[in-house]
């Protein structure tokens, strides 16, 4: 099943239209109206309303979530919901791409950059380019509610090995700035280490991470008056980098847990009892397979 992620400026309006064409895609609860759908997955999902197992001319199946591009630029630089951040963490294809100058654009490169940032906090002194990788990738499934037992267990490192040559491609500019500035070097082959400067991790540089991971490692670490998040976990990495990388864990897992959480509780009520079950029993037949291999 082929994923979607449809960005509107009015999710009312965009599901107004799609009700009088293609009413059929939702649920019952498409009988609410536009304004219910679009409010509940503002509010009661991570700002994306689904419609699963909709089947297409052809026989194909897809999934298509509709998200307001407000939301979404600002989940791709804060971070407050790491859903469609953590997708776009990944390779994609965009089937209508941003101008590079719009803000759009501007957010979807911020999101990536600061993927690359987080996944070097996380990492040792030496480290190979393809755990760099898993390490971003996994970023966004930390936490998550359905790991465990509705997802294949495998599925970030098929992920990761699947994509190997996209998510290269995908972070060698932000690989490459971080080579300028002097915060890492490559040694050889798949093999770099954090400098000096790297490891360090500032208050300044630690200030650019998404704000809603800095306002959550903040309220995690009891930041003094007057101290700022960014300049609490760099206190907290000079003092011990191990119990700081686990708080920035921590609070990436704080982050998504609950949206995830809202969206699967949303996914339960927007797609109806039988496309619940069989949309639920597939996942868990994939998890079982993984499971057993």
């Amino acid at each position: 099943m082929i994923d979607f992620i449809l960005t509107v400026e009015d999710p009312v309006e965009w599901h107004r239209l799609n009700l009088e064409r293609n009413a059929d895609h939702y649920s019952c609860f498409g009988r609410l109206g536009p304004q219910m759908v679009s409010w509940s997955g503002e509010s009661l999902g991570a700002g994306t309303y689904f419609n699963t197992l909709v089947r297409m001319p052809g026989g194909k199946l897809v999934k298509y979530g509709v998200i307001r591009r407000s939301t979404l630029e600002r989940d791709l630089r804060d971070w407050d919901a790491l859903y469609c951040a953590g997708r776009l963490h990944k390779p994609v294809a965009w089937v209508a791409p941003p101008a590079e100058a719009s803000s759009l654009a501007a957010a979807a490169r911020a999101n990536l950059s600061a993927a690359l940032d987080v996944a070097l906090l996380l990492s040792e002194a030496r480290f190979s380019q393809t755990q760099l990788l898993r390490t971003i990738c996994g970023l966004s499934y930390t936490g998550d509610v359905r790991m465990g037992w509705a997802e294949d267990r495998a599925k970030l490192e098929r992920l990761v090995e699947g994509s190997r040559r996209q998510l290269e491609a995908l972070y060698a500019p932000q690989l490459d700035a971080a080579a300028g500035a002097g915060l890492v070097e490559r040694l050889d082959g798949d093999s770099w280490r954090l400098t000096e400067a790297g490891a360090a991790a500032d208050a300044p540089r630690l200030q650019g991470l998404p704000g809603a991971l800095l306002h959550t490692i903040g309220r995690a670490c009891g930041a003094a008056p007057g101290t700022s998040p960014a300049q609490a976990l760099a206190a907290a990495l000079r003092a011990d980098r191990a119990a700081a990388q686990r708080l920035v864990q921590s609070s990436l897992a704080r982050i998504v847990r609950a949206s995830s959480a809202r969206q699967t509780a949303l996914g339960l009520l927007s797609a109806g009892v039988g496309k619940s079950a069989a949309y639920g029993f597939a996942k868990l037949r994939k998890a079982w397979r993984s499971s057993r291999a």
